[in-house]
């Protein structure tokens, strides 16, 4: 009796042995000898659900198991294969399941069938190799965290027929720069693409009734242009610190704006809001400090420094309800203008190219508080003789600035105006200035490795209000203008007929 317990103990072990290492419950031995892959019958055919053997990293799934048609790819039938580069799927396929190949993390290249039309959740999450996909036009849903994760991925077109963008689907793809969105999305998912921080553009076709989850686009601090074509909602906070937009133009399609949708945009100056839009969020345009001028297009009643409809107008010099009013301007080199008869502010500047040697206009008057904020394309700054104040903050975080050449019409430049330019180490500092606002040049760390040539001469100097935190700008090697050579020896400085600085020997 003893005996026939063990026998059936042991048949009973290895049935459950058995059942735990199939991959596939429906499939016999016979079949997985058949094939190099394990399949499960599902509707319409079979579902791919692993494989024995990866051979040169290259896998081609079959269009046909057994006289049916291959229609899936199993929930996580790939997922850890370390050695999986390449994967050819046939145009029998008809969905990718979730996590089916999560964490492949050598995978490169991924060629869709003619078929595919739903990526389930987390399909290829964490694919850290992937740096290019085509996505076929079959193609209609992409699941959340589809892709989220992959850190290499550079650019993703969106086919005309995805309807769903699912949550967090592209969140963590760090290296991503470029996104079109087609014609028939309804919805790009909660934080689809937040803290992409080199997400430069997005393009959203203007057919597309489109709502914006809620931190759809959450810091995508890069961001410069987005299309907003015929989106219908935008939700909350679903651009919210996209610090470099710089306009937004809601169409007449869109009814609606969420809660802090764009707050802290600190570079956005200009918005359109469209005939349709019916209600503006609390906060939805909070902290966008050069946000001068917005056009109004909306039964929405703004007024020119209230806080109502997401205080749209706080900041807002500017309303007008008819196209062609607008009084920005923009210069070659990327510089954003606000023009109000002799005033003309600016305001910042906006694109891609770096290493800029900037001459503001020659219209000039001022310079907006918080207008080049953490601006790293800017590597000199000539202000022309015009230019009366540099506002707070004007330059703060521009890391990448080295030169600033200060006209002598400038009385007054405000606080943290340079502050951590870090590798500023040349200051043209003009007559005309009397003031020099807190921490001005703090933490702009080579400033006393270079040298301030100074307009004026050295009783001048000495009446300049310098208020704390200027240290740096203080103890940096200083130089007195003389046109012509002076009588005496001292640190004296003039233009060359070439309008290069030279030193009096």
């Amino acid at each position: 009796m003893k005996r026939k317990n063990i026998f059936w103990l042991s048949l009973l072990c290895t049935a459950m042995l058995g059942t735990l290492f199939c991959a596939c419950e429906t499939q016999s031995q016979e079949q997985v000898e058949e094939s190099n892959f394990q399949f499960e019958e599902t509707d319409g055919g079979y579902a791919v659900c692993g494989v024995k053997k990866i051979e040169k990293g290259k896998v081609e799934i079959p269009s046909v198991y057994n006289d049916k048609t291959v229609v899936a790819i199993a929930d996580g039938a790939f997922e850890d294969e370390d050695s999986l580069v390449t994967v050819i799927i046939p145009d029998s396929v008809r969905s990718v399941g979730a996590r089916a190949f999560a964490d492949c993390n050598k995978l490169e290249t991924i060629d869709f069938g003619a078929s595919v039309a739903t990526l389930k959740e987390g399909a290829f999450a964490k694919c850290i190799a992937i740096k290019e996909i085509s996505l076929p036009q079959s193609l209609t849903e992409i699941g959340d965290n589809a892709f989220n994760g992959c850190g290499k991925l550079k650019g993703i077109s969106i086919p005309d027929n995805v309807k769903s963008i699912g949550d967090f689907s592209f969140v963590g793809c760090e290296s991503l720069k470029n996104v079109e969105i087609g014609d028939k999305v309804e919805r790009i998912g909660q934080e689809a693409f937040a803290e992409n921080e080199l997400l430069l553009t997005v393009s959203i076709s203007e057919s597309a009734p489109l709502t914006i989850g809620a931190k759809a686009f959450y810091e995508c601090k890069a961001l410069i242009d987005v299309n907003f074509g015929g989106t219908v909602e935008v939700g909350n906070e679903a651009f919210q610190s996209c610090s470099k937009l710089a306009e937004v133009v809601l169409g007449d399609s869109c009814v609606s704006v969420g809660e802090s949708a764009f707050s802290s945009c600190l570079h956005l100056t200009g918005v359109t809001v469209g005939e349709s839009v019916a209600s503006i969020g609390d906060n939805a345009f909070s902290s966008c400090h050069t946000l001068v001028e917005v056009y109004n297009r909306s039964a929405l009643d703004f007024t020119v420094g209230d806080t109502a409809h997401g205080k749209i107008a706080r900041n807002v010099l500017h309303l007008y309800t008819q196209e062609g009013q607008s009084r920005r301007f923009k210069d070659e080199k990327g510089v954003v203008y606000y023009q109000d008869g002799e005033r003309v502010i600016a305001l910042g500047q906006v694109g891609f190219q770096t290493g800029l040697d900037i001459v503001l206009d020659e219209r000039t008057t001022e310079v907006y508080p918080m207008a080049f904020y953490n601006n790293l394309n800017v590597s000199s700054v000539t202000f022309g003789a015009k230019v009366q104040t540099i506002g707070k903050q004007a330059f703060n975080f521009c890391y990448q600035l080295k030169k600033i050449v200060i006209g002598d019409g400038v009385t007054e430049i405000g606080e943290k105006a340079f502050n951590r330019c870090s590798i500023l180490n040349m200051v043209v500092l003009g007559a005309g200035v009397q003031k020099i606002g807190t921490d001005a040049f703090a933490l702009c760390e080579l400033l006393p490795t270079g040298n301030v040539y100074y307009k004026g001469n050295t009783t001048a100097f000495s009446r300049i209000d310098f208020t704390d935190g200027n240290t740096e700008l203080e103890e940096t090697p200083r130089y007195y203008y003389s046109e012509i050579s002076p009588s005496k020896k001292g640190n004296y400085w003039y233009y060359d007929q070439n309008g290069k600085i030279k030193l009096w020997e």
